[in-house]
């Protein structure tokens, strides 16, 4: 599955490219049925931003919570098509890690017939139960082109085999076990064997 670390500049409100580099990064590909692995951390500008070296300082993250969604950014109205609200810190303190699955009913729904779709990306931190939102960006969602259960195109004509079948049909080049041989008119049968005793058998079978 993809990793990815993401670098909050919680004043500005914005992906950055690290604690060295203020510039703007961008949003990890957002694609349908995906699980992305993602490693944030929370950084705070240091005095003098943006000529400061370092720019950014990295928050301490003991005793703070992350949480994470995608959805709709209307009123009242609570409509999430993924979300992550358990994550775990680093034995530095110094970053949140958790997977977001991206293969949800809602975000199949919201895709719908499209290729991709709108909505928005919020993180925020609770410290002492009290939230504080580090990022609310617009992000769009892809649609997947491989699905899970979706096959592979076969040419005109032809028809899917499993494995399980084939095996089962099919002669590998150590046969544990008889042949079964039939007749051209189909009303007789022989077993062909090595007995265990290496000795070679053609039987009739009834």
């Amino acid at each position: 599955m993809a990793s990815f670390d993401l670098y909050v500049d919680v004043q500005g409100n914005q992906l950055v490219m690290g604690p060295t580099n203020p510039q703007a990064a961008p949003v990890p590909p957002l694609v349908q049925g995906d699980t992305l692995t993602l490693r944030i951390y929370l950084l705070a500008r240091a005095n003098g931003f943006p000529l400061a070296t370092p720019a950014f300082t990295i928050l301490n993250n003991a005793g703070l919570t992350l949480q994470l969604a995608l959805g709709d950014k209307v009123g009242n109205a609570t409509n999430y098509y993924a979300t992550q609200f358990v994550w775990a810190a680093d034995a530095a303190n110094q970053y949140f890690t958790a997977q977001l699955a991206l293969n949800t009913a809602n975000i199949t729904a919201l895709l719908g017939a499209s290729d991709s779709k709108g909505t928005t990306l919020h993180i925020e931190y609770l410290s002492a139960g009290l939230p504080s939102t580090v990022l609310e960006i617009p992000v769009t969602v892809q649609a997947a082109v491989i699905k899970a259960g979706g096959g592979a195109a076969l040419p005109p004509g032809q028809t899917p085999l499993s494995a399980e079948y084939a095996n089962a049909t099919f002669l590998t080049r150590l046969v544990q076990g008889q042949i079964i041989l039939v007749s051209p008119d189909g009303t007789k049968k022989c077993a062909l064997y090595c007995d265990n005793d290496g000795s070679f058998h053609g039987d009739t079978v009834n």
